[in-house]
C-alpha cells in the first residue's frame, strides 16, 4: 500500500470506497422546507447524511429543525417521495432545536431507487427576521463500482 493510502477490507483505499458530496449547501434558513440536491447513488450501497445547524440569529422564541430522505428513480427533482425503506436505525433524525446541533442517519441503500435527497424543514419563531444556519453532508459509503472524483 502506497503512502497515504487506508486500507480497507476488500483491497483498494478509502478513496475508492466512499465519495463525500453535499445534501444541502449551506443556506442561511429563514423557516422553511429545504429540498435537497439530486444524489446519484448508483455504485454505492450505504450513505451517512449529516444534518447540521450553526448559530441562530434575530433572537427567536423558539426554533427547530427536522430531516428524512427521499428517493426517486427519476431524479431531476421529480418523483420524490419520503423514504421508508433503508433507514437503518429510524426513517427521520431526531429534532434539532439547539444551536450548533449535529444528526445522522445511516442509509442502506439497496431497497430504495437510484436517486436520493436530504429534506430539511425549519421553524423559527417569532424574533426579528430570524435565521438558522444549516447544511446536509452526505457520505457515500460501501462502493460496488469505483468512484470518479
Amino acid at each position: 500500500m502506497g503512502m497515504g493510502q487506508v486500507g480497507v477490507q476488500g483491497g483498494g483505499n478509502l478513496g475508492e470506497q466512499l465519495k463525500v458530496v453535499d445534501g444541502i449547501r449551506p443556506i442561511a434558513s429563514t423557516g422553511a422546507v429545504h429540498n435537497g440536491l439530486d444524489i446519484d447513488r448508483r455504485g454505492f450501497n450505504v450513505g451517512l447524511f449529516e444534518f447540521a445547524s450553526g448559530a441562530v440569529t434575530g433572537a427567536p422564541t423558539a426554533q427547530t429543525y427536522d430531516g428524512k430522505i427521499q428517493d426517486s428513480a427519476a431524479g431531476g427533482g421529480a418523483g420524490y417521495t419520503d423514504s421508508t425503506a433503508g433507514q437503518i436505525g429510524g426513517v427521520a433524525i431526531t429534532q434539532i432545536v439547539a444551536n450548533n446541533g449535529k444528526e445522522t442517519l445511516m442509509v442502506d441503500f439497496r431497497s430504495m431507487e437510484r436517486f436520493v435527497r436530504p429534506v430539511a424543514t425549519t421553524v423559527l419563531t417569532a424574533g426579528t427576521t430570524p435565521t438558522w444556519p444549516i447544511n446536509v453532508s452526505v457520505v457515500l459509503g460501501a462502493a460496488y463500482n469505483t468512484p470518479t472524483v
